[in-house]
């Protein structure tokens, strides 16, 4: 009774916000987010070098493949921390044989690219008690919608880039001083891939559930979750890069390979626990809202 009244007397101080953060952990652990995030990077780790196939092959059609490479591994390296050294060889390979590929080829592909998306979307409807677990053809659907998506933010991220060097290029001035070497600059630079990131999770949280979300919630979770995982990148390539990191000495020529499966580990743990966040949010303001 102690122990509750001091919960509930700095819950009310922080406006209900400590109740929130309590009921999306408990949620997280009643439907076991742990072991759905590491079934999510099982899935993703067979997904993940189909999905870089299509986006590769279809885009080498309409823009220079040299352009693909740079950018591609530009992108890879703010989103998969020290996964270059894996993929950069399969990428070369695609670069060259894409003429290769069929259109049977190019469908089984993104068939095999979706898979953890499918996975993915079934564990964010489980975070909302009122949402329908989708069916076999509706998982699909949403994998694919969100496998779209995720191309969509690559393009974006990919236009940014570009944006960012041309603007480089022009050595443009602002009261004397490089537009690159502005704090102005600096916010930007940082800023627009968080801003990025949080679109692309709000539209998750927003779209994925089977059940009609607040705006304000999947708000909040796709801001949580944007920046937490811009935090996470930064930080897993600081460790990776820091010497305390000891794949390689413990598993050898596959501690790469392990250390890109973590990364996938946290970032699906990570993706989860907003979505119970979202939902909590939601049910919170549901609640208000039947109330007034």
């Amino acid at each position: 009774k102690f122990l509750k009244s001091i919960f509930h007397a700095i819950d009310k101080v922080t406006g209900g916000i400590l109740g929130i953060l309590f009921r999306a952990v408990k949620s997280f652990s009643e439907e076991r987010g742990s072991e759905a995030s590491a079934s999510l990077a099982y899935y993703a780790f067979f997904s993940i070098f189909p999905m870089l196939l299509v986006f590769i092959v279809v885009a080498s059609f309409f823009v220079d493949p040299v352009m693909i490479r740079t950018e591609l591994l530009n992108i890879l390296q703010d989103t998969l921390p020290g996964a270059e050294s894996v993929i950069i060889e399969n990428i070369e390979q695609v670069l060259e044989e894409r003429g290769q590929v069929t259109l049977i080829a190019l469908v089984s592909l993104t068939w095999s690219a979706t898979g953890v998306f499918n996975n993915l979307a079934k564990n964010i409807n489980r975070a909302f008690p009122k949402a329908d677990n989708p069916n076999f053809i509706t998982g699909r659907l949403l994998g694919f919608l969100m496998f779209l998506g995720l191309g969509l933010m690559m393009v974006l991220s990919l236009g940014a880039s570009i944006l960012f060097k041309l603007i480089s290029d022009y050595d443009l001035q602002i009261n004397g001083r490089l537009l690159q070497e502005t704090f102005l600059w600096q916010i930007g630079y940082y800023l627009v891939p968080v801003i990025i990131a949080l679109l692309m999770f709000w539209a998750i949280y927003q779209w994925v559930p089977m059940i009609n979300v607040s705006r304000k919630a999947s708000l909040l979770g796709g801001l949580f979750t944007g920046v937490s995982w811009e935090v996470l990148n930064h930080g897993f390539s600081w460790y990776l890069s820091s010497g305390f990191s000891r794949y390689n000495l413990v598993y050898g020529s596959v501690g790469t390979i392990v250390a890109l499966l973590f990364w996938i580990y946290l970032t699906g743990m990570l993706v989860l626990v907003g979505a119970h966040l979202t939902a909590s949010f939601h049910n919170t303001f549901t609640k208000s809202n039947d109330v007034q």
